[in-house]
């Protein structure tokens, strides 16, 4: 099954599943912010570390036909805290940089009152999302599986269940961070409110914070958009699995008319 990127040596190249809907020649968000959390990850053993935060700036737009490169430095050695510092390069250049926070995992007993209840889900029984706005036939929106719960796409607010039907990287598994990020960055797209033929809304950063990663390839956003006249926008999201909430996700938002200088 094809990934959204390929191994050539250390490099990993980009596939036509990585396409946003801005531009046939750049990415979407959520690729690349999974393979930061890729990149984190193989500093912090999950058998160790929790990751309860990751927040990824995009630097400059993310073309599809280069090769990226992931670096990745430990900032904080605590013993129960970790801090790891992350970056993507296209071309020789920084395009993207992520600050994560890890947490030592240890067993701890909790009140019941404190333990939320479960909240068995099917997404598979929702209708299916086709993402209408991407104008290309291959993409972000047709690597990933989507069912919506509730809400409009593009009259948002809306709640949306997003899996990947592809691996991130050729001939590896996807973690479950990477799953909650290849879909987290989508809540852009399932909480829009804003005519995409007469708006851009290009998020700028996405923070993820989990206090558990999901037990199930599905992710739920149930995201709320919040447009100002300023050109500022944010996107909040609460993110479920198929058992309950796992975190929040957020995002600032650059609002342009479609055709002006700050589009794309």
């Amino acid at each position: 099954m094809q990934p959204f990127y390929e191994h050539d040596g250390e490099r990993l190249v980009p596939t036509f599943l990585t396409r946003g809907p801005w531009s046939e020649q750049l990415q979407h968000g959520g690729p690349p912010s999974a393979l930061l959390a890729r990149a984190c990850e193989a500093l912090a053993p999950a058998a160790l570390w929790h990751p309860a935060r990751l927040t990824v700036d995009f630097l400059r737009p993310i073309p599809v036909a280069t090769a990226l490169h992931t670096t990745a430095t430990l900032t904080r050695s605590g013993k129960q805290v970790l801090g790891l510092d992350a970056e993507l390069h296209s071309g020789g250049r920084p395009v993207a940089r992520a600050h994560a926070l890890f947490i030592l995992r240890r067993p701890l007993e909790l009140p019941p009152a404190l333990t939320p209840a479960e909240r068995p889900r099917d997404p598979t029984l929702l209708p299916a999302i086709h993402f209408d706005f991407f104008p290309w036939q291959v993409g972000y929106h047709t690597a990933m599986e989507a069912r919506l719960e509730s809400g409009s796409i593009g009259a948002g607010p809306a709640v949306a269940w997003l899996r990947s039907r592809h691996p991130l990287v050729g001939g590896e598994p996807t973690s479950p961070l990477q799953r909650v990020l290849l879909a987290a960055d989508a809540i852009n797209g399932v909480g829009a409110c804003l005519d995409l033929r007469r708006y851009s809304f290009v998020n700028a950063d996405l923070s993820v914070y989990l206090h558990r990663l999901p037990e199930t390839d599905w992710v739920r956003l149930a995201a709320a958009p919040h447009p100002q006249p300023s050109g500022v926008g944010l996107v909040i999201a609460e993110l479920s699995d198929i058992l309950g909430p796992i975190g929040q996700a957020l995002e600032a938002q650059v609002i342009a008319t479609r055709g002006s200088p700050t589009d794309g």
